[in-house]
């Protein structure tokens, strides 16, 4: 992607400038969430909304790319990844130079991922009712309190205890305790995503 400002290139995956006058420069990552609209206006009734006006056909100038699960980028790399197939969707986080990802099949078919190589630990969170994918840390639990995290009907909750987060916005529900911060991550293919973090801790 290219800002109009300065005319830099930069990294959609890793938010480094690769070329122009920011080279090497990087941007700062911010939480957020993959979301609907219509679960984004509940959690924030006066948010307002970004919408790129509609030029020509309806779908998506990539419709076809991302429909062939052959096509790997743009220069047709060949799919020689290891772990994964390429065109694999995954949820990327970042934290203190170590990167861990889990797939979008794991995400759904359990609601939720433990990324327990990173430090400190983060949890995904996949809300099949509102069809949104959440990332938080887990720096204020215990080691035993993250070992008893369980996720059930839109929450997060502790075994044996009545501490339960909402596992959209992170914001505690019951108990005593605090919110569950919001870190940022990447939805990416796994090629785009491994080619830049090789070192990539996965969940699959």
């Amino acid at each position: 992607m290219q800002d109009i400002e300065t005319g830099s290139l930069w990294s959609q995956v890793s938010g480094e400038a690769i070329a122009g006058p920011l080279e090497g420069s990087r941007l700062n990552l911010f939480p957020s969430s993959m979301t609907t609209y219509e679960q984004f206006k509940q959690t924030y009734p006066r948010g307002l909304l970004l919408k790129k006006p509609l030029r020509g056909l309806p779908n998506s100038n990539y419709q076809e790319y991302f429909s062939d699960r052959t096509k790997l980028g743009i220069f047709g790399r060949v799919d020689k990844f290891r772990r994964l197939k390429g065109k694999e969707l995954v949820i990327g986080v970042r934290m203190n130079d170590k990167q861990a990802a889990v797939t979008k099949k794991v995400l759904k078919k359990k609601g939720y991922a433990r990324l327990n190589k990173l430090s400190p630990q983060v949890v995904v969170t996949y809300d099949e009712a509102s069809l949104t994918i959440s990332a938080f840390s887990l720096a204020g639990l215990s080691k035993d309190q993250i070992d008893d995290l369980q996720f059930k009907d839109s929450q997060l909750s502790l075994k044996d205890s009545d501490i339960s987060w909402n596992a959209v916005t992170g914001r505690l529900q019951s108990g005593q305790g605090d919110d569950l911060p919001a870190v940022p991550f990447t939805t990416a293919y796994w090629f785009a995503w491994i080619s830049f973090f090789p070192d990539t801790d996965l969940t699959k």
